[in-house]
């Protein structure tokens, strides 16, 4: 097999950065090569596989940034319609008159609940959840209060 063209291996680098989910073996079957050969130019080149963390502290990652913002974008909204699709299949209504259908449509929930919790793991979104930010409220006769009520 003829080896990867420079503009080969910057297009396998934009997936691989991009894709936290892609493997070595699965990039090099996409490019006919070997798996040694890409966790080779992978060590040689310094990859990284790009999530939120890396985007915060190390800024845009080279040119896979916004593949992976389109990534992130498609799953969550992938999660969104998947949410609008288990509303449309257990109304409220009829599982306030159905014992069993709230039990199904428990169940469903918790199962959806957990299968999207470990998509963001792997996409390294769920750290953003957990951040607590800081409210800052300036009142109009200069006092500031910060967080928990206190004035400063």
């Amino acid at each position: 097999m003829p080896p990867l063209t420079r503009q080969q291996w910057q297009q396998a680098r934009i997936e691989w950065e991009s894709n936290p989910d892609l493997t070595i073996t699965e990039l090099a079957k996409r490019y006919g090569v070997g798996r040694n050969t890409v966790y080779e130019r992978i060590k040689r080149e310094g990859w990284r596989k790009a999530n939120i963390d890396d985007c915060k502290k190390n800024g845009p990652l080279p040119q896979s940034v916004q593949l992976y913002a389109d990534n992130v974008e498609r799953l969550l909204k992938c999660h969104r319609q998947e949410w609008e699709e288990h509303r449309s299949l257990f109304d409220l209504g009829a599982i306030a008159m159905n014992f069993e259908l709230g039990k199904t449509a428990k169940i469903s929930a918790e199962m959806l609940a957990i299968r999207q919790k470990a998509e963001r793991e792997a996409w390294g979104l769920n750290d953003r959840e957990s951040e607590t930010q800081e409210i800052v409220i300036v009142r109009s006769y200069g006092q500031q209060v910060v967080g928990d009520g206190t004035d400063t």
